[in-house]
């Protein structure tokens, strides 16, 4: 009978829990470190089988079992949940490993994880892969937890997972079983509505709803875009490699039929509004189409995407006020949307600089680095979010209009008495992107896409500081 061994920082809980999961007498051990196959099996560093992906980074060989594997998407899609486990070791073998104690694909791993998975509903009672995320973008990382409490929700890829087996291709390729890329594109829209709504009111609930249910659906429609353009990339890189169309699981033609049916609904939900709002939300669709391509030709696709998903901070005062007037409020408004989405996309391309480095694409992430100097960069970025909403919100209570209201010591003053919970609230923003940059890792993925699903918190915080300002300005 196999034992799991106990080391230093790994769980025994956590340990029998992997162990208990595969199902067999060896399974999953922690940390590279848990597990024996049999009570007398020694550690035999020197003949340990790391994967491939892992060699270029080997752990020290002592760590590792000598009949263990060590596979890339466990650190990736594991670690994000539980912050101790840094590896996992699988030992047997599916049709991706051709020998029984040989190397263990991700994809196999992910398979076997799966499986195990549906055996068991102690100690894991979701799918243990909720973690690995996808940009525009992924789902939570961190939805289950090894030997914690069961959940209380349901997540959106489990509601996915119960749809019916032939809708479920088309539902992942609009990324509904990964809501974040949803509210980051949805945030921008309800800050300019709310702002639109001016001092003393609160926002149109009419006009909420029609955004909401509009972000849904142009981001599936950007996402089925993006997988279209990047089908013959996506199945070269490990994140992406089981999207729909790079798995096969749809043929182009089906997912040309998805996007239309999305851009027609979305067609539907924009001639609800006025008419210099459906012009202007036309106009969307240049930056949608043409963001796939700009990894091809430029180290800066991020900043595209930040035109791209804040086109929103336009579009919903023009709902609301028939223009873009006045400017003083709407271009910084904009700008610090543009700005926000170079963080956080930035920290989220840290996933694939690997994979982007080998296939000759360009990113932020690959521009900048994950050194100080890139570090650096994120806080200006940042810094130039916060300091945006600041003149924005200045403009708007202050009066400022079209002047530098940040240099107007009397429209700051009358700004900030009249909306102070508006100026507390984004400080709050601010303050939680210097967590996100204190706390990320750029070196580890898991680490990244947390602080990337973070931001939708950021998003929520300033919407509730500009309500809050025009009940308090009215």
């Amino acid at each position: 009978m196999a034992s799991v061994r106990h080391f230093p920082g790994v769980s025994r809980r956590v340990a029998a829990a992997c162990s208990s999961l595969v199902g067999r007498s060896a399974g999953l051990p922690t940390g590279c470190r848990g597990l024996w196959t049999s009570p007398t099996a020694p550690l035999r560093g020197p003949h340990a089988t790391l994967c491939s992906a892992e060699k270029a980074r080997a752990v020290p060989a002592t760590t590792l079992p000598s009949n263990c594997c060590c596979c890339r998407c466990c650190l990736d899609g594991l670690a994000g949940a539980t912050s101790g486990l840094r590896r996992r070791a699988v030992r047997g073998g599916t049709a991706d490993s051709p020998t029984r104690l040989g190397v263990l694909s991700p994809n196999g791993c992910r398979q076997l994880l799966h499986s195990a998975a549906s055996r068991t509903s102690k100690p894991f009672g979701m799918s243990p892969l909720s973690a690995l995320a996808s940009p525009l973008h992924g789902d939570s990382p961190g939805a289950w937890s090894p030997g914690g409490p069961k959940r209380r929700f349901t997540s959106a890829a489990q509601l996915v997972d119960k749809c019916p087996r032939g809708l479920q291709p088309y539902l992942k390729l609009a990324r509904l079983d990964k809501p974040i890329g949803t509210w980051l594109l949805y945030w921008p829209c309800t800050w300019s509505i709310a702002l639109g709504a001016g001092p003393g009111q609160l926002p149109d609930l009419r006009l909420l709803t029609l955004f909401g249910v509009g972000a849904l659906l142009m981001r599936g429609a950007g996402c089925t875009i993006n997988d279209l353009w990047d089908a013959d990339i996506d199945g070269r890189v490990a994140r992406t490699k089981q999207r729909p169309l790079a798995a096969g699981d749809l043929s182009k033609r089906q997912a040309v039929a998805a996007l239309g049916v999305q851009l027609s609904a979305a067609l539907t939900v924009l001639l609800q509004l006025n008419y210099f709002s459906i012009g202007l939300g036309a106009l969307a669709l240049l930056p949608v189409t043409a963001y796939p391509l700009m990894k091809r030709v430029t180290n800066w696709p991020q900043a595209v995407l930040g035109l791209t998903f804040n086109w929103g901070a336009l579009l919903g005062w023009a709902a609301v006020h028939g223009s873009i007037d006045p400017l003083g409020v709407t271009l910084p408004l904009y700008l610090s949307g543009i700005s926000w989405t170079l963080f956080y996309d930035t920290i989220y391309a840290h996933q694939d600089k690997r994979d982007d480095a080998l296939l000759g694409l360009g990113s932020t992430a690959l521009r900048l680095g994950d050194g100080p100097s890139g570090v650096r960069w994120l806080a200006g970025f940042g810094g130039v979010t916060t300091a945006s909403l600041l003149l924005c919100g200045v403009n708007m209570w202050g009066g400022g209009g079209m002047n530098s209201a940040l240099l107007d010591i009397d429209a700051a003053a009358q700004a900030l008495s009249s909306a102070w919970p508006y100026f507390a609230c984004v400080m709050g923003g601010g303050a939680h992107l210097a967590w996100q940059l204190r706390r990320v890792d750029l070196k580890d993925g898991a680490s990244c896409m947390r602080m990337f699903v973070s931001n939708r918190w950021f998003g929520a915080v300033v919407f509730a500081g500009i309500v809050a300002g025009n009940l308090a300005a009215g």
